[in-house]
Parts: structure tokens; sequence; C-alpha cells
């Protein structure tokens, strides 16, 4: 199941997951079956839309088994049993213009068999970092790189395949999870999980690789044609909308203000003053028949227009709506075009002083005044430039995935591709052991500038017995531009 949250968590799921596998590792398979159940949790975009955080946990059972040729088993290494585990992770991820970067923490506690115990600690650390940039028209230049490294403790006791195996498989902490971990060393030049040799024995308990691939668009086809994208017109009408709905946001975050809120609270007090003025003016307009028509004329006229607005707003079920007619009421520094209230006034105080001064306007006009001087004090104190903050941070997201879908994304691309690999594995006080190098070439077809298959073949420097001196590497990526 998923959910999709109102407030700080953007997305959350639970699984419930049968997983077998086999990998080979040229000497035979490691393998293994398990029934597991797990969380994970997405955070909503935080610091203007530009970082996210990953956390989850899995909780499992089954056996893991390995049948190699020759085997040598390391301190506290049984080839078989079955096991149980708990696996936690947290992670960061960020967003920028041509940027992605991910840092994620696993920490996996097991044990052989179903016991209430800690027989093994496994500690993974995976940063992941992409960029890609326009060379030329819609010509991108993209590079991925990727540093992983992991350690186990082991009090007890730890099942063979539960060890580090590197190769050109790769291993995720989270099976399912679209925050993805590797925990084994990946290096593409040795061909399934046939990096496992150590000093110690079979499968390492230390291991970091560094991943490489660079790739730059020499065949491409723009998604969006060059006439829209560089007329003047259209870039400048897309911009005022953009502008128009942050405005909108920017008014809908200032009314969860609580200024706002006590503003609004004075409404039915401005109808009630507007009411009792309107019912002065009338008085003294009936009590004086052919005197002063036009000025009678002009406030009732201004009288009639602010109890609309403030009745408009009372009544609106729209925040939006409700914020414009609260702004119609306030004085030019507020809302230069309506000032309803203050316009009133303006009219009323030249009403009576050509009145030589009416008790009952005086009395109607200053309490509807200081009403109005209370409401404004109250909208000068809302925090504009955190609502500002807030609608710009909303529209961050929007802003970048039009930037990118107008000058980035390629209906399709073919480009020469370069990896490099290096990798380390070690086991007990041996060490990292010697460094692994997999340098290659190959090609890359993507589409849309997102999805990309990529093909090539990776050597295999130095290569032990029974690694190869290379092999055929294939990948199936997803760039994600607009997270």
């Amino acid at each position: 199941g998923s959910n999709d949250s109102e407030g700080w968590l953007a997305h959350s799921e639970w699984l419930l997951n049968y997983n077998y596998y086999s990998l080979p590792t040229g000497e035979g398979n490691i393998k293994g079956g398990d029934f597991s159940a797990q969380f994970t949790g997405v955070t909503k975009a935080l610091a203007q839309g530009n970082v996210t955080l990953g956390f989850g946990g899995l909780l499992e059972g089954g056996n893991r088994q390995s049948a190699l040729r020759n085997v040598r088993l390391a301190e506290n290494t049984v080839p078989s049993s079955g096991y149980g585990s708990l696996r936690l992770y947290v992670g960061l991820a960020s967003r920028l213009r041509h940027n992605v970067f991910s840092a994620s923490y696993g920490l996996e506690l097991g044990s052989v068999g179903p016991a209430a115990r800690v027989d093994w600690r496994k500690h993974i650390g995976d940063i992941r970092h992409e960029l890609w940039y326009p060379l030329g028209d819609h010509r991108i230049l993209d590079l991925e790189s990727r540093f992983t490294v992991g350690v186990i403790q082991i009090p007890g006791k730890i099942p063979l395949p539960e060890r580090f195996f590197g190769g050109n498989n790769e291993e995720l902490f989270l099976p399912g999870d679209s925050w993805k971990i590797r925990t084994n060393p990946v290096i593409r030049a040795i061909p399934g999980s046939s990096l496992y040799r150590t000093i110690a024995g079979d499968g390492g308990d230390k291991f970091f690789s560094y991943n490489l691939t660079a790739a730059y668009s020499v065949w491409r086809k723009p998604l969006m044609p060059s006439e829209i994208v560089k007329d003047a017109d259209f870039n400048a009408e897309l911009q005022n909308a953009i502008e128009v709905v942050t405005g909108s946001l920017q008014n809908y975050h200032a009314t969860k203000d609580p200024h706002y809120l006590e503003l609004v609270a004075l409404l039915p007090s401005v109808q009630t003053a507007l009411d009792e003025l309107k019912q002065a003016v009338q008085n003294v307009q009936q009590a004086r028949p052919g005197q002063f028509e036009a000025q009678f004329e002009d406030c009732l006229k201004a009288i009639n227009t602010a109890t609309r607005r403030a009745r408009s707003a009372a009544q609106a079920t729209d925040v939006g709506q409700q914020y414009g007619s609260v702004r119609a009421l306030l004085s030019p520094s507020v809302e230069v075009d309506e000032n309803r209230l203050a316009k009133v006034m303006t009219c009323v105080t030249e009403l009576n002083s050509a009145l030589a001064v009416d008790a009952s306007i005086a009395r109607a006009s200053a309490s509807l005044d200081r009403i109005r001087v209370n409401m404004e004090a109250e909208f000068r104190q809302i925090d504009e430039s955190q609502a500002e903050s807030k609608a710009k941070a909303e529209m961050a997201f929007t802003r970048r995935t039009l930037s990118t879908l107008f000058n980035d994304v390629n209906l399709y691309s073919v480009s020469p591709v370069f990896v490099f690999d290096v990798a380390k594995l070690g086991s007990g006080s041996g060490g990292f052991g010697s460094l692994r190098y997999g340098p290659g070439a190959g090609l890359r077809f993507e589409i849309a500038s997102t999805a990309h298959f990529t093909a090539g073949y990776a050597w295999n420097i130095n290569p032990r017995p029974g690694e190869g001196n290379g092999t055929m590497f294939f990948s199936l990526g997803v760039r994600d531009l607009f997270r």
C-alpha cells in the first residue's frame, strides 16, 4: 500500500515481499530466499524545493545458501543457514539546476536462525552524483559517478552469501524500493559476482567502489522546436503566467498568518459600522432635502461599495477570493486601486465638513475608522516575506521543470560513452586487498533525455584466475531531470 500525505511526508509505502535470487560467481552460485515486510517514506521538498529526505526499514527472514567449488570459509562464516535481519536506512537527495546528489546510510542487524541476538552488523554508505550540462544546442554532457563503501562486524556467525560479493551485478539494500542503495562493490569489467576472493577467505567484510560514466550527445533531436524556445513573446507570456501563479500561492500562505486571521475576525464589525454610518448619512440627507446632493450621493455610493467588499470577504469560501476582497478594503499603501474604507472616510469627512459637523455622522465615522486602523495594523504585521519564500519554494520545481523541458530535453539522442570503475574488496585483518580497475567504452541511446539504454565493453586490468579479460555491459537507466 501507499499513501500521499498532507503534512511533511510526501509519500509513504508499505510492502510485503517474497524474494528469491541466485547469483553466479564463476565457481558456483550464491542464492537465497526470504519473506519480508518493509516501510519507506519520502519527505516533501525542503530548502526551497531542493532537498528531500528518505527513510525506511525492512524486517525479513529466510535462508542463505552457497554452492561454491573449492570454497574457502573465512572465520565465523557458515556456508548456508536460516537467518533473520532488520535493515534501516536514511538518506538525503538534492536537486539543483543541472545536478542531482544523494547520500544514504544503511544498517543491517542480522542473526543466524530465528534468534533474538545480533550475529552481524552491516554498515553501508552510498553516495551518488549526476551532472548534465548543455555544451552547444541540446548537446548534453552527462557525468554519473557513484561511491559505495561497506563494512561488516561479526560478533557471532554469518552466512557466506551475506558477505560482500562484487562484479557487474548490482545488489540493493531494500529490493523494490525507489530509494536505491547499493550494497556491493560494482565493477563492470568483472562478470556476475566473481569478485569475492580475499586473503581471509571467500566473500569480503569490507569494500569500496567508485564508478564513473561519461556521455556526450552527438546526434539528437530537441523535444521543443527552436522557434518556440527563442520566441521572446512566448517566453514573456510564460514568465507572466508563472508570476501570476506564484502571487496566488503567496496570497494563500499570507492567509494562514495569525494576523490575517485576527483581521478577518474584524469583518463583522466592519459591516456593522458601515451599516450604522450609512443609516446616519441617510437620516441627515432626509433632514436636509435638496442640500449637498452630490456629496450625499458620492458618500452613499462609497459606503455601498465598501459594504459589498466587506460582505464578499466575510462570505467567501475561497481564500484567494477572500484575500482580494480584504485588500480592497484597506488603504492605498496596501491596495492602490481599491482602498474602499479610506475612500469612505475621505468622502464622509468632506460631507461632514460641509454640514458643519453632524454629531451622528461623526460618531459613526469615528467607530468605522477605529476598526479600519486595527485592520490595517494587523495586515501590516502579516509576514509577507515568509509567504513569498514559501510560494517561491513551491514554484521552484515548476520553474526547473519548464526550463529543463525547453533547454535540455531531446526527443532522442545517441551518445558515445566512457566508463571507469575502481573497486577494492577485503576481509579480516588482511586489509582491502589490491585495487581493481575497469575502463570501458560504448554507446548510449536515450529517449526524452530520461530513459536510456547503454551498451559497451569494459576491460579487466590485471585479471585474476577465472575472471577473464573483460566483459560486455548493458544497462537500462532513468535520469530524473524533474526531481
